[in-house]
């Protein structure tokens, strides 16, 4: 599989073996939106590709769950900043859970980590990298203008003059960054510096130097981390162990509604629970899918209506076919696909050449689509060939679950019986029956 890099703007192929994958957690003082899953699905879909290749996944996400987003949160709600994040993150677990992506290897919240933190502070402070200032530490740009603003492609100069940045009068730069923050305000911890809590931009690189020792394959986040998350954590690991933290820098671009990003501060966003009260999650996997990943996608009603039907016409086909095995009129052969020129068709190597070739979901979406296509002209001459469990990997690799249940014998049994009615013309029983079929998800 071959990955754009953000910082070398060249696909870069991944490892046959062994990949390390880091994905951004949340920042636990809210429910997550649909926006913000974007980039779960797309990871998940990684993932996915690489299994079905026979590569070992290592994948680690974070949650971070001390932050001063957290700490106002808590005081707006007269609460603890401990106990809103201990909501928030079992309720983003829960998501994740909702979601049907596979989980992590390992999901670490940063409260748990605040001594490796402290200590990958430490390090830099002694290697001079980094700098003590009226209780706090900061990450001194100065001393890597040359490597700084790479993965945004921006100058130093430019970053200075053309970004809203942390004001603090404690730096010896506009563009130095908190390491380690004093505070008395909210949850703190004790060091040699001060009582205080880490910086955000710290939490991440030091979890992936703990946990992976060594520099790894794919670091995932929404476009909006490029800058500055993603450069300051990038620019702290190879001042801590001269080296790249990450082969590839993978961007997942955002989610608009109508038109506008969809974010907490506009209050334009829709919550998982809210969508999928009205939708399923398949719905919501199409639309984050159905677009190149390094794109904005407009999330409108008329995307959310073309996602139901895509879903509603490939369940229907698998129910289908199901059922019309199950009542033999149908068979399954181990025949493989051919066109209309006798070439072999192969929907599952088409689908994973898109994928391979920097994640094209939506060209492998395009080929689940010949595949239905191809399989309803194959139901008609009473059979289905290799191509239906050739469609039934891709779109578990896509992670589309259609949940098609095994028929016991009395369900069987009244197809068969629905089948007899209508072909003795017994319309309104038939009729009857069959909307009791279709609510049992049967037909």
């Amino acid at each position: 599989m071959k990955l754009f890099d953000s910082l070398s703007k060249e696909k870069i192929e991944l490892p046959k073996s062994n990949v390390k994958i880091y994905s951004c957690g949340p920042t636990v003082y809210d429910l997550i939106h649909i926006g913000n899953t974007r980039p779960i699905f797309i990871g998940d879909v990684i993932v996915r590709a690489l299994t079905a290749a026979k590569t070992n996944i290592n994948f680690l996400m974070n949650i971070t769950d001390i932050d001063d987003k957290i700490i106002n949160r808590a005081i707006e709600h007269k609460t603890s900043d401990i106990d809103l994040a201990k909501k928030y993150t079992k309720k983003f677990l829960s998501d994740l859970n909702d979601l049907q992506v596979v989980m992590p290897n390992k999901i670490i919240p940063i409260s748990s980590r605040i001594d490796t933190i402290i200590d990958f502070i430490d390090d830099l402070v002694k290697n001079e990298s980094a700098y003590f200032s009226e209780g706090s530490v900061y990450f001194e740009i100065e001393k890597f203008k040359d490597e700084y603003g790479k993965i945004s492609h921006q100058k130093l100069d430019e970053l200075i003059d053309g970004v809203r940045i942390e004001n603090d009068q404690n730096k010896k730069s506009p563009l130095d960054f908190a390491l380690w923050k004093a505070t008395s305000v909210g949850r703190k911890f004790l060091t040699k510096w001060s009582s205080g809590r880490p910086g955000w931009h710290t939490e991440c690189v030091a979890l992936i130097d703990e946990y992976f020792g060594d520099t790894i394959d794919i670091h995932i986040g929404g476009t909006d981390l490029r800058f500055p998350h993603h450069e300051n954590e990038r620019i702290q690991f190879m001042a801590r162990n001269q080296k790249k933290l990450s082969r590839i820098w993978f961007h997942v671009g955002h989610v608009l509604f109508d038109g506008q990003k969809m974010s907490k501060s506009v209050g334009n966003i829709i919550t998982i629970d809210d969508f999928l009260a009205e939708n399923n999650v398949n719905d919501l996997r199409y639309v984050m899918l159905v677009n190149k990943y390094s794109q904005q996608t407009n999330l409108t009603y008329d995307l959310i209506a073309q996602a139901k039907k895509w879903n509603e016409r490939n369940e229907s086909l698998f129910r289908k076919i199901n059922w019309m095995l199950a009542i033999d009129e149908l068979s399954m052969t181990n025949d493989n696909p051919i066109d209309d020129d006798f070439n072999i068709i192969d929907f599952r190597k088409e689908a994973m050449e898109a994928l391979n070739d920097d994640l094209n979901t939506a060209k492998a979406i395009s080929v689940v689509d010949a595949a239905i296509k191809y399989l309803n002209n194959k139901i008609k001459n009473g059979f289905v060939d290799e191509s239906f469990n050739m469609l039934n990997e891709v779109l578990a690799i896509l992670g589309f679950d259609y949940e098609i249940k095994n028929l016991a014998a009395d369900e069987i049994h009244e197809i068969k019986k629905w089948q007899k009615l209508v072909q003795t013309k017994k319309f309104e029983e038939a009729d009857a029956l069959r909307k009791k079929l279709l609510k049992k998800k049967i037909i």
